[in-house]
């Protein structure tokens, strides 16, 4: 086959637009045509191929009125079965057809468009199949020539369907699978030629698979361009899931005419098995060396996914129950598809989930889910082979990788946002500047992307982003070359390209495609990050909200607290004039339960203010710090603190801050001093990298290993302090005090001489 080199084709439409949008209120192709305008190459899918008026004159046709059963058209070829008179008025099928009228009634107001055999007729010896559906008001009798099949035939056929059905299934990979259809596909039919040919992105087709004779010519692998099968002939697959061809010739067609006084106008002929072919595809199959067809859709969940192409190099039919054959591996090999998809798709939503249990972990070990989202984009980009993605929430944008610029992005927004946010639908394009000029500026890094969104209560979206890559593609042809033809008036009209050698070209402005896979995935991360960052949102709203309330609630209780002290100290004055021994233990109790409540409520006021500070890094003497924390909390009888000499002089921080936190922990290690033992707090530290490690360590009562797990949560107290004072928030507010510091706080469970604290912080906070 010759090969051809020529310069990019730029009639890419990269963003798949589906056909099936179309057929959601369509009984027929009517709302598809507008206006019966000339039809030529370049406006071949306005064709109304459903109202040609004519059909293959292989079979012939009847038009009934389903009510009256008053014939209202037939092919003008009628009287290869019957003796009609298409003038005479008010004929019934009882009148022209006794026999069919006797068997029809089983098979009348069944669902528009399906198909039934009303019966076996034979008319001078030639053999007919009658086949009934209707449309609208009318009822179709479709008389399809018998071809001759022995039994055995029949068995065999029968036969290579099981096995085909058995090894389709069975197969390891869709590929294996194709390839058994189409060998099956051609031993039962006879066709020289089959091709498995699915729609891409822009609704050209590629080859997939093939079987073909030896002396016709393969185009496994090679693109055919949109037009090849346009727009209404997509939908009429969709409708209709097999059209036979049996001759390409001119004179294969006949004409349908009105009978009696009906008016002449064009039948809907969207479900008729005969429906007569356009010159536009006659002239495409000659040129392509066919001179009969038989075509199956593929379907794969009411959208069309591609076709099988049954080619003869001579003119030729098969019985109809063999369309239905084809028809059945046809659903076999979709339903090997979605069996092979639903294994992909549980990989990746199992993915999915772990990349989601990736953010939840990351948020409850108290990292803040804003850094959690920038932690999880890398890995969201790579899920889909992507350089560069977008995710906005609200107000809000974060990126990672290869990316444009901010106002660029905002941009992009913006256009996607009126283009498709009244749909609330996805959108994905190889060739974004294809469908939006503005981005031909930055195709370096912005080629393809894959747009999913959300509208709820906040707008949501992702955007992956694909650089160009160069692609070289393979074509059936040069898909952009028409031919003229001289009409009889003297007038050229556009025909199809009467050549299909390979044909390549290169491309160097296209990215690599989104598969469904791809979009399936994008909407469910979409959603998964949605509730994600909805739910965390919430949640910290309402916990701003909680420590708003318990700030208030703190200082408000303070004020009646200083009440009760007061009167607890002059209830104490007054009992020495008595001297009532009851009164004056009650009243010591009082006034030390009231002195732990005020504590407590300044250890919840430090807990929030200390929450909310902004810090300053500056560079910290830990020496003086050290000093101040242990200065602070007075004389200690017994208690001895010893830092090294040679403490870190790198670490930056909030001085009164870190003031606070040692002199909490050193609080912790006097409270649980071990009776008639004198204290040891040692501080040591360690350098590593660019983290300063310190260790906090006293020889004390230390911790029960099943505390250790939450003795930094707030008002979780050891089991060991039941009868020792404190709020249960010193060591939360250590925590806090580290976070702040960009740093990290745990006790040492393998320290058995008492407690280490290990503190962890950045050189550089």
């Amino acid at each position: 086959m010759e090969e051809k080199h020529n310069a990019p084709i730029q009639f890419f439409s990269s963003n798949r637009k589906s056909d099936q949008t179309d057929l959601d209120h369509l009984n027929s192709l009517d709302e598809f045509f507008y206006n019966q305008q000339k039809v030529t190459l370049d406006n071949c899918e306005k064709e109304p191929i459903h109202c040609i008026n004519t059909i293959q004159s292989y079979g012939v046709l009847l038009a009934i009125d389903i009510d009256s059963r008053q014939i209202v058209a037939a092919s003008d070829n009628i009287d290869k079965l019957i003796n009609l008179n298409t003038t005479q008025s008010n004929q019934t099928l009882e009148d022209v057809l006794p026999v069919i009228n006797e068997v029809l009634n089983p098979h009348v107001g069944k669902s528009q468009g399906v198909h039934s055999i009303v019966a076996d007729i034979s008319i001078e010896n030639n053999p007919f199949q009658c086949i009934y559906h209707e449309q609208q008001s009318l009822g179709f009798l479709e008389f399809i020539p018998q071809v001759d099949i022995e039994t055995r035939d029949i068995r065999d056929n029968l036969t290579v369907l099981n096995n085909a059905t058995s090894k389709i299934m069975a197969s390891d990979t869709f590929q294996e699978a194709m390839d058994s259809a189409a060998k099956a596909i051609r031993t039962i039919t006879q066709f020289s030629r089959i091709k498995i040919y699915q729609f891409q992105p822009d609704w050209s087709g590629k080859v997939v698979a093939e079987s073909c004779a030896d002396h016709m010519a393969s185009f496994i692998g090679l693109l055919f361009p949109a037009s090849d099968i346009p727009r209404q002939a997509r939908v009429m697959m969709s409708l209709l899931p097999f059209r036979a061809i049996t001759s390409v010739e001119k004179d294969s067609i006949s004409n349908i005419v009105a009978v009696g006084n009906e008016s002449e106008h064009a039948l809907d002929l969207t479900f008729s098995l005969l429906r007569g072919v356009s010159n536009m595809h006659l002239a495409y199959l000659r040129n392509f060396g066919v001179k009969s067809s038989f075509t199956t859709s593929l379907m794969y969940d009411d959208n069309l996914w591609g076709c099988i192409a049954c080619h003869h190099d001579e003119e030729k039919s098969i019985p109809f129950d063999t369309w239905g054959i084809v028809n059945q591996l046809a659903i076999t090999l979709m339903s090997k598809l979605r069996q092979i998809d639903a294994k992909k798709s549980a990989i990746t939503i199992n993915n999915i989930r772990l990349i989601e249990e990736g953010i939840n972990n990351s948020i409850i070990s108290g990292d803040d889910f804003e850094n959690s989202i920038h932690q999880v984009l890398p890995e969201l980009r790579e899920f889909l082979n992507s350089t560069g993605i977008v995710f906005q929430y609200g107000m809000k944008t974060y990126y990672d990788g290869e990316t444009p610029d901010e106002d660029f992005v905002e941009e992009l927004v913006t256009w996607l946002r009126q283009q498709y946010a009244s749909k609330n639908e996805s959108f994905s394009t190889n060739a974004l500047h294809q469908h939006w000029p503005r981005a031909l500026d930055y195709i370096d890094n912005c080629c393809g992307i894959l747009y999913e969104q959300i509208h709820l209560n906040q707008i949501c979206h992702l955007i992956w982003i694909r650089p160009p890559i160069a692609k070289t593609e393979h074509w059936a042809g040069d898909p952009t070359q028409k031919q003229l033809e001289k009409q009889p008036d003297g007038s050229d009209t556009l025909m199809p390209r009467n050549s299909f050698s390979k044909w390549v070209s290169v491309h160097k402005d296209l990215s690599d495609d989104w598969t469904t896979t791809d979009t399936h995935a994008a909407k469910e991360i979409l959603l998964r990050m949605f509730n994600i960052v909805s739910s965390q949102i919430e949640l910290i709203q309402h916990n701003k909200n909680m420590k708003t309330f318990s700030y208030a609630a703190a200082h408000d209780i303070k004020g009646p607290l200083r009440y009760i002290r007061i009167a607890a100290d002059t209830i104490g004055e007054e009992n020495k004039k008595i001297n009532n021994k009851t009164i004056e233990k009650m009243g010591n109790e009082a006034l030390k339960s009231a002195n732990r409540l005020s504590k407590s409520i300044d250890a919840m006021l430090d807990f929030l203010v200390i929450e909310q500070q902004q810090i300053n890094f500056l560079p910290i003497d830990l020496n003086s710090v050290l000093d101040d924390a242990w200065g602070i909390l007075g004389p200690k009888e017994e208690c001895n603190l010893i830092a090294e000499q040679d403490l870190p002089n790198d670490l930056r921080g909030n001085y009164d801050l870190l003031v606070t936190l040692f002199q909490n922990l050193f609080s912790n290690s006097i409270k649980f001093k071990k009776p008639d033992s004198e204290l040891h707090v040692i501080v040591s530290s360690q350098t590593e990298n660019d983290d300063i490690t310190l260790f906090v360590t006293d020889n004390g009562m230390g911790i029960k290993l099943s505390d250790k797990s939450e003795i930094f949560e707030p008002f979780r107290r050891a089991s060991r302090s039941k009868n020792i004072e404190g709020s249960g928030l010193g060591l939360t507010i250590c925590r806090q005090i580290v976070q702040l510091h960009n740093g990290t706080i745990h006790v040492d469970n393998d320290y058995q001489d008492g407690t280490r604290i290990v503190l962890t912080f950045p050189k550089v906070g």
